[in-house]
């Protein structure tokens, strides 16, 4: 398995939770037994498109925030939200995923939310999510053409 890692927040490194992604990627790296597996992008080697795209290709994408979550949803790809602003938990509410609270996090229940979306097989579910949307968007054609038919006969 690998890990991608996007640093959103590339601004200098700051104190207490709010330390920039640069140091967070940092930590995260020294303690992976397999270092390898870690690779750290760089947002500014990218455009926006760019991203978006990488994104898509995942096979499950962890964020604790609302633009990467937001991009990973528009490209179907099964989101896991770690939340320190209530923005992050509404949005993963909304959109229907696993949400982590930073206060009382649990790095065990992280993992077994990992492993439950591995075992459904994450590609299995990004499909899922894609036959759910395509049948919202053919429920929504059938309101627009029965509101565009009653509007007609008026």
């Amino acid at each position: 398995m690998e890990f991608v890692f996007f640093p959103f927040d590339t601004s200098p490194i700051k104190k207490g939770w709010r330390q920039g992604d640069q140091f967070l990627a940092g930590a995260l790296q020294r303690r992976l037994k397999n270092k390898s597996s870690f690779i750290v992008m760089k947002k500014e080697d990218y455009t926006p498109t760019e991203i978006k795209g990488i994104i898509g290709t995942m096979d499950l994408f962890i964020s604790m925030r609302v633009i990467p979550l937001v991009l990973a949803c528009s490209m179907k790809v099964p989101c896991i939200a770690i939340s320190c602003l209530q923005k992050i938990s509404s949005f993963a509410d909304m959109a229907g995923f696993d949400t982590f609270n930073l206060e009382d996090f649990d790095a065990e229940i992280l993992i077994h939310s990992i492993n439950k979306l591995r075992k459904l097989g994450a590609h299995e579910q990004k499909k899922n999510n894609q036959e759910q949307t395509k049948r919202e968007e053919e429920t929504i054609k059938a309101r627009l053409n029965t509101f565009a038919t009653e509007t007609n006969t008026r």
